[in-house]
């Protein structure tokens, strides 16, 4: 539970730092949706670049603003990742989250789901892993057990999938993808 805390905790201060952002001159961005963003608003696939300084116009992408992530996995599915009813997570009341789900793993640790309407970067060393059904994926893992597999339907959203648990972190990635294989074909 603590090690989710913390990756939650570092995925807000992430969100809360790229939502800081001003146009330069000391004014807030606002967005203009008859622009398209500057090319340093997307971050890349690949690569560890920080995130970009200036987000001058941020876009969000639609599809996503009503997916529920507690939804994304039936019974069955859930039981047969080893999980069982998943909770609403606070993490959709950021700036950038829509909808987040959390389920626990008594004495494994904690699997979420957090649906992005808006490009986000995260902690951890970023490693492109090539598609996960449609979309493009990465793999974002760290020196403290979480495993996340970010897909990224479009460069302004992204739909994470992390895993935590210091007992069993070699696996914690590839319970990471297998979840990702399981809700890419039920996002928009």
């Amino acid at each position: 539970m603590t090690r989710i805390a913390i990756f939650a905790a570092t995925m807000l201060i992430a969100g809360l730092t790229l939502g800081g952002c001003s146009d330069g001159a000391g004014q807030a961005s606002s967005p203009d949706p008859t622009s398209p963003p500057p090319a340093t608003s997307v971050p890349q696939i690949g690569g560890t670049a920080a995130p970009p300084t200036t987000m001058t116009h941020p876009q969000r992408d639609a599809r996503f603003s009503k997916v529920d992530a507690c939804a994304l996995l039936s019974s069955a599915e859930l039981a047969s990742l080893g999980l069982g009813a998943g909770q609403p997570t606070n993490r959709a009341s950021t700036r950038y989250a829509v909808s987040g789900c959390e389920w626990q793993q008594p004495g494994r640790g904690g699997t979420d789901v957090v649906v992005y309407d808006q490009a986000i970067t995260g902690p951890g060393v970023e490693t492109p892993i090539g598609k996960v059904g449609r979309y493009d994926a990465i793999r974002r893992a760290d020196d403290v057990g979480v495993c996340g597999v970010e897909l990224i339907p479009s460069p302004y959203s992204r739909v994470v999938i992390s895993v935590v648990s210091s007992r069993e972190a070699e696996k914690n990635c590839d319970r990471a993808l297998a979840m990702a294989q399981t809700v890419e074909p039920k996002l928009p």
